[in-house]
């Protein structure tokens, strides 16, 4: 932060001769072909004030440089544009970070998330093999059975016994 208000400080921001005003872009555009400082020119035509930069080289030395002019709502708006892409690279930048912050708490949820799948992938797998296991066992249950005889326990054969013989046939 030092560093970058030094080298504004350092800048070439001389105001005007007639007075104190200090012009935005004063010190900071710089002729594109020989380097050298763009100073702001005003000039009145029909009743108009036109102001634009020129570059300070060629002002000064006509051989040092070529005669080139760069009206001054010109380079203001190309100045504002430029600001205006920068800002928005800057904004597209923190949403991007705020997506990535977002993006931190969603990935835990999803970890979290997975933990619990596998945790009921693994409850299924064990009902399922004890469901399994039920059947094996009914299985051998009914097998056993087919295997031995059917015989009616005593009480019971007793109890028909009984029945039988208190029944009456009819005709």
């Amino acid at each position: 932060m030092f560093d970058n208000v030094q080298r504004i400080l350092s800048k070439d921001t001389r105001a005007v001769k007639k007075g104190r005003v200090i012009y935005p872009l004063s010190g900071v555009i710089v002729c594109g072909d020989c380097g050298g400082a763009m100073i702001r020119k005003q000039v009145l035509r029909k009743g108009n004030h036109y102001a634009y930069y020129v570059c300070s080289k060629h002002r000064s030395d006509k051989t040092a440089c070529t005669n080139h002019t760069i009206a001054f709502t010109d380079c203001e708006n190309a100045v504002l544009q430029a600001l205006r892409c920068h800002t928005s690279v800057i904004l597209d930048i923190e949403k991007a970070q705020a997506g990535t912050e977002n993006m931190a708490y969603h990935q835990d949820n999803i970890r979290k998330l997975t933990a619990r799948i596998e945790l009921k992938h693994d409850e299924i797998k064990k009902y399922s093999d004890f469901r399994l296991s039920l059947y094996e066992s009914y299985r051998e249950i009914i097998q056993y059975n087919e295997r031995k005889p059917f015989v009616l326990p005593q009480n019971l054969l007793w109890d028909l016994r009984q029945s039988v013989g208190t029944c009456s046939v009819r005709q």
